[in-house]
């Protein structure tokens, strides 16, 4: 059996962006037999809903007191880049996830499962192996069954920037789109740290029956009912472009830069900063659009393809230990 232990940064600053797409890569080791566990840099999270079915525990300082582990996997921006040299005596193998190629981390593998993950340049990085792009997307596999159905669709908007966002996003987009078209309809997501406001309150009474507030979603389960993502350039991107959806965003954060050029190469609006005009402006052309969305591939095998590259690296104690045990 190998086992793999995932440090995850996770928490109000970082969002759940680090955790959902580990949480992918896990599940489908765990599916493989694998063992695995997960280290969270935010402790609160430990017993939360959104870590179900999965073994968490606190990530403090360099890790986890496991013993040594097969494969030790890392995700997040602002981690020690020496923690995988300090582990080099406990793992036969590092991933460390990466999204922008500019904090070069000693790591036998680099993984940036980004749509522009194979155009970046990792030399300064010394890895064994890159894996780059969306052949390598960490995408919850319920996404692609949305995209595979096919179907109409509502012309609905789903507005959401991510689990950082307390509202100075969606809110004013949310607003903007319902005020500017009479005939669409909405389904804006907080993160479930942030409480109704009366501000959102009063938005719902303004236009009732047009708007739904979801604190937490089933995010597959609403990309199947809307046909366009207003949001942040990150995560949800892929997961939009999985289920079919036209997404129309914007950078948030510094690291979701590279998206927009290569999203605008794609043919999907796509805007360097949070301007709300002509953001809503082409939600709702989107939403009203016939013609087919750009096309993308995601065929769902990327975790697949991840473990097989860690496999073929991965020292032969590893094999050794599930020949014995």
């Amino acid at each position: 059996m190998i086992k793999c232990l995932f440090l995850i940064e996770t928490g109000l600053k970082v969002g759940l962006g680090h955790l959902k797409r580990c949480q992918v890569l896990a599940r489908a080791m765990m599916d493989a037999g694998w063992s695995c566990r997960l280290g969270l840099s935010d402790p609160s999270l430990i017993d939360a809903p959104v870590t179900a079915g999965f073994d968490a525990a606190a990530w403090v300082a360099d890790g986890l007191d496991l013993g040594p582990v097969d494969v030790l996997v890392v995700d997040g921006y602002t981690f020690d880049p020496h923690l995988v040299n300090r582990w080099r005596g406990r793992t036969g193998l590092s991933l460390v996830l990466d999204d922008m190629a500019e904090r070069p981390v000693p790591a036998d593998v680099v993984l940036n499962h980004n749509l522009f993950g194979a155009d970046l340049d990792y030399g300064a990085y010394g890895c064994r192996r890159v894996l780059g792009g969306p052949d390598y997307a960490l995408v919850d596999p319920r996404f692609l069954s949305t995209g595979k159905a096919g179907g109409d669709r509502e012309c609905g908007i789903l507005v959401s920037f991510g689990a950082a966002d307390d509202g100075r996003y969606c809110v004013p987009m949310t607003e903007r789109l319902l005020t500017a078209s009479p005939d669409i309809r909405v389904d804006m997501v907080l993160a479930p740290v942030h409480r109704q406001s009366p501000e959102i309150a009063a938005l719902q009474d303004r236009h009732h029956g047009r708007l739904t507030v979801h604190h937490g979603a089933d995010m597959p389960d609403l990309m199947a009912r809307n046909a366009v993502l207003s949001g942040a350039a990150g995560l949800t991107v892929l997961e939009a472009l999985a289920s079919g959806m036209t997404p129309v965003v914007c950078r948030t954060v510094d690291n979701q830069r590279f998206n927009i050029p290569a999203l605008r190469a794609l043919g999907f609006p796509a805007f360097d900063d949070f301007e709300l005009p002509a953001m809503a402006d082409a939600a709702i052309t989107a939403s009203k659009a016939e013609s087919a969305r750009p096309a993308i591939r995601l065929d769902g095998q990327g975790p697949r393809r991840i473990m097989t590259a860690l496999e073929n690296l991965v020292p032969a104690r590893a094999a050794a230990q599930d020949s014995v045990g």
